[in-house]
């Protein structure tokens, strides 16, 4: 098992990876059958026209390879505050960049990350859903647009 602050280094050395953006990387931090709880019909998933969550590392690593890649250009990630407690590391981060449609989007964003043998086996986003809707789509009726 673990420490608290060995599971805290192993979360920002995965946030070095995201820069970087390799599939397999990023894919050897998260367990087999890995979980992405997101709230449902956030603006997120309706813009890419899925389900919010995914399940499974293959479908967790798409999301953050080619999805957020997709529907996001200039992305830029702060690391506001990072906090473990034995294999929970809460990480709270601003994340801007420009919806495909043009609209610049800036969202605080908090994750609960569950780490366990040096795995992500689960992770817990939380967010201003109603913001979101706004930021990505504004006057415009939600709908996939990436």
């Amino acid at each position: 098992m673990s420490t608290s602050e060995e599971n805290k280094q192993f979360m920002l050395t995965l946030y070095q990876t995201f820069g970087t953006g390799d599939r397999d990387r990023i894919a050897s931090y998260f367990a087999p059958d890995a979980e992405w709880i997101a709230p449902e019909r956030n603006g997120m998933a309706v813009a890419l026209g899925q389900p919010a969550g995914w399940v499974g590392r293959d479908a967790v690593v798409r999301y953050l390879t080619e999805d957020i890649v997709r529907l996001f250009t200039g992305s830029k990630v702060e690391l506001l505050t990072v906090v473990a407690d034995g294999d929970h590391v809460v990480i709270e981060q601003s994340f801007e960049g420009t919806v495909c449609n043009g609209r610049p989007y800036k969202m605080i964003y908090c994750f609960i990350f569950v780490v366990r043998d040096r795995l992500i086996h689960q992770v817990r986003p939380y967010f201003d859903t109603a913001l979101g809707f706004e930021l990505i789509f504004g006057e415009e009726r939600p709908r996939k647009i990436a």
